[in-house]
């Protein structure tokens, strides 16, 4: 047996052609001989192969999928990728993990991320980043990085991950993947570890456009359990997945900042050029659009992520669950301290020192509610563009995947960023799509965005593209 795509997968499964047994011990087996190497589980499935042979029917029976240790999982340890939550298991389910189970899929085991998914790298995770398949000498990306790292080196044929902005999308982009981030409000984030409540939303890694489409139609609809989602009926993406793309109106992001600038790698500028040939030959009309307050947008993300990550992460203290110090404390604060200051990463704690301030008396106007009138502003732009444009294209990373250990400033870091982040400030729906590689043969994707609660369209151009390109069943050599 290979490993192959979700719809291949399941279809092999539906017309007894191979057992859910066969591809349980296949992808059990191959996950624990690969992981070693790549670092992209943090624990798996004790129960993996009793599950499968329990499966109920649905459209993803028997197929194993890896999920983002940020969501809940009963029985199975969930960290958030740090010492904070080590031992934590949960006594209830992720709404996304319940309905995968219900749509027969197979939970394979929990993937690695940067600590509580804060980062660009993978490389904050308390335990060790996640290598990228095609050279392991790079990140698979942040902060769902062990996700890509696992579906790109064939551990599972898809997994899930967490995107507040662009945790999905760039590292799919660095490990040749399709990676979806919906709409806000239209995939469940109950059970979802918060890191930035108003910008996260559950997403998608496969290999295709198709396996895609199939997750998420597993996962969305409305969940009373979450306050925040839109009461829309359940979708029906895969069934209608159409690539006749012509007269759609693409509209698309100059590659130069306010300045003239142009600040992405030869590749990613190729890959944007690429596109546009391929979507003018399909007949689509392309319109040259700017990109809504560009050079504010990675700010305003940053003020409001970490405000939220300032509220979200006060509840871990150490007393009802969380690390606690073993070293003796004289008084409340201090115990408070030694918890929070041992069993949280550095990154975690700038992030929460720099929300705090940003939400102290005196500071929230100047910072906080500034950056909420950008984000208004931001949505308004991209609702005045896609009154004219079905959907937009764009990079999605300034390059391909970085070294492991790039010393470089925190402010560089978050400029990896700066492509994505208008997608969850404005709450659309956005997927990267491999499309390119550079001369050392690292894959690089392109990003197309579209209006709120538009995922059909996303995905109608994305299989256009797909079909074209014919570059998704490029695989790393040594996997």
């Amino acid at each position: 047996m290979k490993s192959g795509t979700i719809a291949q997968i399941a279809k092999n499964i539906r017309e007894k052609k191979v057992s859910i047994k066969e591809v349980a011990s296949f992808y059990l087996e191959r996950a624990k001989q690969h992981n070693p190497r790549l670092n992209a589980f943090i624990t798996f499935n004790d129960q993996f192969l009793k599950d499968a042979e329990k499966a109920p029917e649905g459209p993803l029976k028997g197929v194993p999928l890896g999920i983002k240790d940020l969501f809940c999982t009963r029985g199975i340890r969930t960290t958030a990728a740090s010492r904070m939550l080590e031992n934590f298991v949960p006594p209830y389910e992720a709404t996304v993990v319940e309905r995968l189970k219900k749509a027969g899929a197979l939970i394979l085991g929990k993937c690695n991320h940067d600590e509580f998914a804060m980062g660009s790298t993978g490389e904050n995770s308390f335990f060790g980043v996640s290598k990228n398949p095609w050279d392991l000498m790079r990140t698979a990306g942040g902060s769902s990085g062990g996700s890509a790292s696992a579906v790109a080196g064939g551990l599972c044929p898809g997994a899930f991950g967490t995107d507040t902005g662009g945790s999905v999308r760039q590292p799919a982009h660095f490990c040749h993947l399709v990676g979806i981030k919906p709409s806000y409000g239209r995939v469940s984030r109950y059970g979802m570890i918060a890191y930035a409540s108003s910008l996260d939303q559950a997403g998608t890694l496969t290999r295709t456009v198709e396996d895609g489409a199939l997750l998420l139609d597993a996962v969305c609809g409305p969940d009373s359990k979450d306050s925040t989602m839109a009461q829309r009926a359940q979708p029906f993406f895969h069934k209608n997945l159409n690539s006749r793309i012509k007269s759609m109106k693409i509209g698309c992001f100059s590659p130069e900042n306010s300045k003239g600038e142009n600040m992405f790698h030869p590749a990613v500028t190729e890959a944007v050029q690429k596109t546009l040939a391929v979507l003018k030959s399909r007949g689509c009309q392309i319109k040259e659009k700017t990109w809504p307050l560009l050079d504010h947008s990675l700010s305003a993300y940053y003020l409001i992520s970490t405000s939220e990550a300032s509220s979200n992460l006060a509840r871990y203290d150490g007393v009802r669950y969380g690390f606690q110090s073993s070293d003796s404390s004289s008084d409340l604060q201090e115990f408070y301290g030694l918890n929070r200051g041992q069993g949280f990463g550095s990154e975690v704690k700038q992030r929460i020192l720099i929300g705090t301030f940003c939400l102290s008396s005196g500071y929230y106007e100047a910072y906080y509610q500034k950056a909420a009138e950008v984000r208004a502003l931001i949505k308004k732009g991209f609702d005045d563009i896609f009154k004219e444009c079905d959907v937009v294209l764009c990079p999605v990373s300034p390059g391909p995947a970085l070294p492991i250990n790039q010393k470089e400033s925190p402010l560089k870091n978050y400029l990896n960023d700066i492509c994505t982040v208008s997608a969850n400030l404005a709450g659309l729906p956005a997927l990267s799509l491999p499309a390119h590689f550079t001369e050392d043969h690292l894959p690089v994707g392109v990003q197309l965005m579209g209006p709120a609660f538009g995922e059909q369209k996303l995905l109608n151009v994305a299989l256009a593209l797909e079909e074209d390109f014919n570059v998704w069943r490029e695989t790393p050599d040594d996997f």
